[in-house]
């Protein structure tokens, strides 16, 4: 369920990478190692761009309502907390029909080379509310991205 969690999040943040994003790291493949396992990312040279682009207070909203195939995904916004060179904080909210969920992202840079994660999360349905709460470290692996990290 963590990894589930985690591999969430980080396709979120890839895919509304474009307006929300703007730690200053390198591009190519970084490997995220938490309590919940391994994963694998690709930061292309468009991403670092956009990463560098958004500034402190970026408000984000996507509405799938419209969209079939991605109802399901719900409403998503996204501000931006906090947004230096070193140091970012994403705030997330996704409503979906029957749940609910806020993340915050905490990136710290700790080098050219490591990156400090800590998600905090809370999700909400109509049975219960959890909390959760990982820390990990992102590393950076190559400059070039492994073909299974590539988004489609």
């Amino acid at each position: 369920m963590k990894h589930l969690i985690i591999s969430t999040i980080l396709s979120f943040m890839l895919a509304s990478v474009n307006y929300s994003y703007a730690l200053d790291i390198q591009q190519g493949e970084w490997m995220v190692k938490s309590e919940a396992g391994i994963t694998h990312i690709c930061i292309t040279s468009e991403l670092v761009s956009s990463y560098k682009n958004t500034v402190k207070g970026t408000v984000t909203k996507v509405n799938h309502k419209n969209d079939a195939k991605r109802a399901s995904m719900g409403d998503y916004t996204s501000i931006i907390m906090e947004n230096t060179s070193d140091h970012r904080i994403e705030d997330i909210t996704i409503n979906k029909p029957d749940s609910s969920n806020h993340v915050v992202i905490d990136l710290a840079k700790m080098s050219d080379t490591q990156l400090q994660l800590t998600i905090t999360s809370e999700s909400k349905s109509a049975e219960k509310t959890t909390h959760e709460n990982h820390q990990g470290i992102e590393t950076f692996v190559s400059s070039t991205c492994s073909e299974k990290t590539r988004l489609k």
